[in-house]
């Protein structure tokens, strides 16, 4: 186990779940701005 796989797959997911998150707000602010 190397602590750089670690700190990728970290990143990896920090990355996916930033951009999850900003098609979210890219909807409710499109939709409704209600959600906030």
């Amino acid at each position: 186990m190397e602590p750089n796989y670690l700190t990728f797959t970290v990143k990896f997911v920090i990355i996916i779940v930033y951009h999850e998150v900003k098609i979210m707000q890219i909807k409710c602010t499109g939709g409704t701005k209600n959600q906030k």
